[in-house]
């Protein structure tokens, strides 16, 4: 999209475009964008509470990785609470002109989409500039996304993506398909998947140790970081650290403690349990047949006890398990 530069010569326009950006999309991005190309030099305030359906931190995040090449915007933040309401209204417009007027004294020219910003350019004694407002370009809004991400994906930016997406853990006991279930589910949803870390860290399940563990966490936490910002709505995960921890508990009688990141890596919107009712295949590295069905007690019993959306798939039939976790993850994710 192209926009016509309106120039002055004799004084320094100086922009301001505010706003929650809850998420920031494309329609945010090409108003910001207006701006750039209508002043020397443009404000970005980006407005925030405690309560905000969205942290302050990642929305701040957004904005300062989108434009760290642009020497004439600069992002500013606020979390004083001033009045706030769906409609364009005068009396909030005044409020916000006057806290405005006091923190950005040099503006010349607010930009925004809404009426509002008409009385809240007027009360500042400045001028202002629409964009869209009629959103027959970007017909979408932060509420549409953020209640249908899915629906509006192609109005995200790429850097706002990964937030959105849903992440589905294949979990279970040894030997019950978790990891051809992940990818063939990645490729039927076309996305990403995480292998396990466990098989290629620990050669056997006996051989296992602590020092492992704690490898094995780091680097599928690693992964999942890397696979989520190239993943298509859904990345999916062959355990999780859920499991990790449950193979140390089970093992070594010790559920360890993992850095910060590692545990945020490892939110999951759902958890797909494979149950051990499927034929058992002992491959050389696995925990005997006996000990496998143990196991799938202290995973279970762990994921409940974490407050998981824990979804069993069960049968004897691999080809019957697939389908059902198909549907699962349709009604689940896309419903």
């Amino acid at each position: 999209m192209k926009f016509l530069k309106i120039m002055n010569k004799d004084n320094k326009k100086i922009g301001l475009v505010f706003g929650a950006f809850r998420p920031f999309h494309l329609g945010h991005d090409a108003l910001i964008r207006f701006a750039q190309s209508n002043c020397d030099k443009l404000y970005v305030l980006l407005c925030f509470s405690d309560d905000d359906p969205i942290p302050g931190k990642n929305r701040l995040n957004w904005l300062l990785d989108t434009y760290k090449n642009d020497l004439d915007i600069e992002i500013r933040i606020t979390d004083i609470q001033l009045p706030l309401v769906p409609y364009s209204s005068k009396m909030v417009s005044r409020v916000w002109a006057q806290y405005l007027k006091e923190i950005f004294p040099d503006v010349t020219h607010l930009f925004s989409s809404e009426r509002y910003g008409t009385f809240t350019a007027e009360f500042m004694g400045i001028e202002h500039m629409l964009f869209d407002t009629d959103r027959q370009t970007f017909f979408v809004s932060g509420t549409k996304i953020r209640n249908h991400p899915f629906v509006y994906w192609s109005y995200l930016p790429d850097i706002v993506k990964p937030y959105f997406v849903k992440r589905i853990c294949i979990c279970g006991t040894e030997s019950t398909g978790k990891s051809v279930m992940a990818e063939k589910l990645a490729k039927r949803y076309h996305t990403e998947f995480v292998q396990e870390w466990g098989r290629i860290i620990c050669p056997a399940s006996d051989s296992c140790t602590m020092d492992m563990i704690m490898d094995i966490g780091k680097a599928h936490a690693k992964d999942l970081n890397e696979k989520v910002i190239k993943a298509n709505k859904i990345l999916f995960s062959d355990t999780d650290l859920n499991t990790t921890k449950m193979y140390s508990f089970f093992l070594f009688d010790k559920i360890p403690i993992f850095d910060d990141w590692i545990e945020e890596a490892n939110h999951f919107d759902l958890h797909l349990f494979l149950e051990n009712d499927s034929p058992f295949v002992q491959d050389g590295t696995r925990l005997s047949e006996k000990r496998r069905n143990e196991l799938r007690d202290y995973h279970y019993d762990f994921l409940v006890s974490q407050g998981c959306n824990i979804k069993i798939v069960s049968g004897s039939d691999w080809d019957v398990r697939y389908e059902k976790a198909c549907r699962i993850i349709d009604e689940e994710i896309f419903g």
